[in-house]
């Protein structure tokens, strides 16, 4: 009932206005979004190659975070190397941990990144997903809301993760109707389908009748 009325107030009838408006963010904002990591005070050639290291070490930490095989693995990389751990690095981890099907650790990751300022639209996103895949509906709107607010831009994960939220409402026909809004959205916003989006429309639409 809360996804209901939440995606009611937000979204409105298919055809009013977006989940999501456009809206460009500063520039500056947009650069801080993209990469936390070692920013030298200087810009003397030490300093340069510092930060040059510190970009190749994070790199190579979020190629490693990728292709770990199991949540402790991943846990493992990053206590290895915390210096070098990038918002990129986190939402791959996020993502990591809920493919291993461990939401809660993806969220405990996320809140210890948010605390630092280590944060970008994608680990927000991977955190939306996660709160959806653990069924905590008012967490879930608690991050989107939060998200509009900070003027981050939404991802394919973050409208995949709505769908399926959509696609737990109780009502049948709301189901297919704003997860088909959903889908409108972020085709509109030029964002390219996955399998998972996919699979939450149709799941939206097979429960909706």
């Amino acid at each position: 009932a809360a996804m209901e009325a939440w995606l009611v107030r937000a979204a409105g009838r298919c055809t009013q206005r977006p989940v999501f408006p456009r809206r460009p963010a500063p520039r500056c904002a947009q650069s801080l979004a993209r990469r936390r990591t070692f920013r030298p005070n200087d810009s003397s050639p030490s300093a340069a190659a510092a930060q040059g290291a510190a970009v190749a070490a994070s790199k190579r930490l979020l190629k490693r975070v990728k292709q770990a095989s199991q949540a402790s693995e991943v846990a493992q990389l990053l206590d290895e190397a915390p210096e070098v751990v990038d918002s990129f690095v986190v939402s791959a981890a996020m993502t990591q941990y809920r493919r291993f099907g461990d939401p809660q650790r993806a969220l405990a990751l996320f809140d210890r990144a948010r605390a630092t300022g280590v944060e970008n639209a994608h680990s927000r996103s991977a955190a939306i997903a996660a709160v959806v895949q653990l069924g905590d509906v008012q967490k879930t709107l608690d991050l989107v809301d939060e998200m509009q607010q900070r003027g981050l831009e939404p991802t394919i994960i973050t409208y995949s993760a709505l769908v399926l939220a959509a696609a737990s409402c109780e009502k049948g026909a709301f189901r297919w109707e704003k997860a088909l809004h959903l889908f409108d959205e972020l085709r509109r916003r030029g964002l390219e389908p996955t399998i998972v989006t996919y699979n939450a429309l149709i799941s939206a639409c097979d429960k909706g009748g």
